[in-house]
């Protein structure tokens, strides 16, 4: 584990939401119920072995074949337009999943305002590092929202098109999976993910959007 002294010295100072996010997790989120029930345990601690660890295998996914890094820069960008694409999706299928983002990104925004684990890059600096992301990034990592939003998309348009479920999921996992090898999240970030969405599904109310 690293020295206290150490810690408090390359300590990280996490700034609150800017206005623009503040807003966001102001926002109503009709098409899940009971949202204040959500909850995911908290992360490892910044200066944990655990962390550490983790910081190891972020640095090693890192290293990746240049045709799997364009892919998952592509992902980080297009997966609900890839999602949509294999289901042929209607005009009103694609506002249903702009309106899944926005939703999910109040929810997910709220859990990472709350812990404010810092990304790996922050935490490479403490344990004297280099990590240079992929891709960009501005909030903190905990829980992944890319994971989250992901799989949430991939669940509801497997309910309508369940003979694409395969391919949905494919692409909400390797999305998920991408988030580590882009150097943005740690590996529990992503687990996280997984369970706030599986509890973001427990909570969908499918027939909230018939009118979008």
């Amino acid at each position: 584990m690293i020295k206290f002294t150490d810690f408090c010295k390359h300590q990280l100072i996490n700034e609150s939401a800017k206005q623009s996010y503040k807003i966001m997790m102001k926002r109503a989120t009709p098409f899940f119920k009971n949202t204040e029930s959500l909850n995911i345990d908290s992360p490892p601690k910044t200066n944990s072995e655990t962390t550490r660890a983790e910081l190891g295998e972020v640095l090693d996914a890192m290293i990746m074949p240049e045709e799997k890094l364009k892919y998952e820069k592509d992902l980080d960008k297009n997966y609900m337009n890839m999602m949509g694409d294999i289901i042929d999706a209607s005009d009103e299928e694609r506002n249903l999943i702009r309106e899944l983002k926005r939703q999910i990104d109040t929810l997910t925004l709220k859990q990472k305002f709350k812990y404010n684990r810092p990304r790996p890059r922050e935490v490479a600096k403490i344990y004297d590092k280099k990590l240079n992301p992929h891709v960009s990034v501005d909030t903190p990592g905990y829980p992944s929202n890319h994971t989250v939003t992901g799989l949430v998309i991939a669940e509801v348009l497997s309910k309508r098109h369940p003979e694409h479920r395969t391919e949905l999921m494919k692409i909400a996992n390797d999305n998920a999976e991408s988030r580590a090898s882009l150097g943005v999240h740690f590996v529990s970030d992503v687990e996280a993910g997984r369970e706030f969405a599986k509890q973001m599904m427990e909570r969908y109310k499918e027939e909230s959007h018939e009118n979008i």
